[in-house]
């Protein structure tokens, strides 16, 4: 047996569990509906307490990959048990948000403290244009969205903790997201690039990210002018995507756009977003897979563990739904955000599938790249747990 069929062959014994109830009917599109829809009762609780496992698994994956001076390991290879020598920040804040996400669901305090030495490292990356803008400097390289970030996971920090340890390097940073901002409300995506103060390219990713920080900054600080600056970027970015679309771009700016409906409830900010994930989700593997494996994934070819990055922009479109009481895309985004997650629990290392590599206990808990591909890089993990914990928190729980 070659060693994708091995995967596959546990995958099927291990994974399709979560899939509540699901091959009990004819069909597997029948099964899927089951397994995401659910019923309440022993059901409700199977899910919530497998998916809850899920995200304990990963954020112990994550907890075991960090170093004794905070950093995190970028990428395991559980095939050869050994890890890629390279290192990004963005990767390592992202990884420190999902962590302190994992202990407001939990209420692990393991959790706050890799969350706080994850910080620690941050934060030695810190560096000032002048007294007023901060932002993170890492292999010769600042970027808009190493800012952007760590504004995020440190205003997450004192939305959990209330220390008042991180509000000015919130604004710091949030000041120098500014600064980056053109007149158009276009953001640059970078300040220096290999020690050049530069920007060769324009990300797609960053812009969203920079929108969370402002809204996040806002809720911490309550700065009009984060709010000046959103509009002002939404005026540019909205436009740009409707001329040339990216996956990339959807998933921080439909979270950024859903939290600043809720202090500007302007029609503008709903249709954008649901152009946006209709979009998204058209590209989604549903009842139309060849293969059952790919149910809940995303296409063209083999879907990858991306899904999880983008269900949680859906998740926060499916709460923007409820609000405006926009009944029939509430139904379609929380199904696919059901299935996304479903789909997601096929690419984690659980003990069984771990246990045919080198060290299965490091491995366990860890998700990967897609079927054939077994690396894991931490931010795989990051945005599967954290798409989980959404899918968790609101599915039950509709806002109208």
């Amino acid at each position: 047996m070659d060693k994708d069929s091995w995967h596959w062959d546990i995958l099927n014994k291990a994974r399709y569990k979560l899939l509540i109830g699901g091959f009990l009917l004819a069909t597997i599109v029948s099964a899927y509906y089951l397994g995401y829809m659910g019923k309440r009762g022993q059901e409700q609780a199977s899910f919530e307490d497998e998916l809850g496992a899920s995200v304990i698994s990963g954020a112990d994956f994550l907890v075991r990959m960090q170093n004794t001076d905070g950093s995190f390991k970028y990428i395991y290879y559980p095939e050869s048990n050994e890890y890629s020598t390279a290192n990004n920040i963005l990767r390592h804040t992202g990884v420190v948000y999902s962590l302190l996400m994992v202990y407001e669901y939990s209420g692990e305090e393991k959790y706050l403290w890799a969350a706080e030495h994850g910080i620690d490292f941050l934060m030695r990356h810190v560096e000032y244009m002048d007294e007023e803008k901060a932002y993170v400097f890492f292999n010769d390289k600042a970027k808009l969205g190493g800012a952007a970030l760590a504004a995020i996971a440190l205003a997450k920090h004192e939305e959990l903790e209330a220390t008042g340890e991180y509000r000015d390097t919130v604004r710091h940073l949030v000041d120098f997201i500014l600064y980056m901002q053109q007149d158009s409300g276009k953001f640059t995506s970078f300040y220096i690039y290999n020690g050049e103060y530069k920007s060769p390219s324009d990300s797609q990713i960053y812009p969203g990210e920079a929108l969370l920080a402002l809204i996040r900054a806002y809720g911490l600080l309550e700065e009009e002018e984060y709010l000046t600056s959103m509009e002002k970027a939404f005026e540019h970015y909205s436009q740009a995507f409707k001329d040339d679309p990216s996956t990339a771009f959807t998933s921080w700016t439909t979270t950024a756009l859903a939290e600043l409906h809720l202090i500007r409830p302007e029609r503008k900010y709903v249709d954008f977003v649901f152009l946006m994930q209709d979009w998204l989700t058209s590209g989604q593997y549903t009842h139309g897979a060849d293969d059952p494996r790919y149910l809940g994934g995303y296409g063209p070819g083999v879907p990858t563990v991306s899904a999880g990055s983008k269900t949680e922009g859906v998740a926060d479109a499916y709460l923007l739904a409820e609000r405006v009481n926009d009944r029939e895309r509430a139904e379609r985004y929380k199904e696919s955000m059901m299935m996304a997650v479903n789909f997601l629990t096929q690419l984690q290392y659980t003990e069984e599938l771990a246990s045919i590599h080198p060290d299965p206990e490091v491995a366990v808990g860890a998700f990967f790249h897609h079927f054939g591909e077994y690396s894991a890089r931490v931010d795989y993990t990051q945005h599967c747990i954290s798409a989980m914990i959404k899918a968790l928190t609101y599915h039950d729980q509709p806002v109208n």
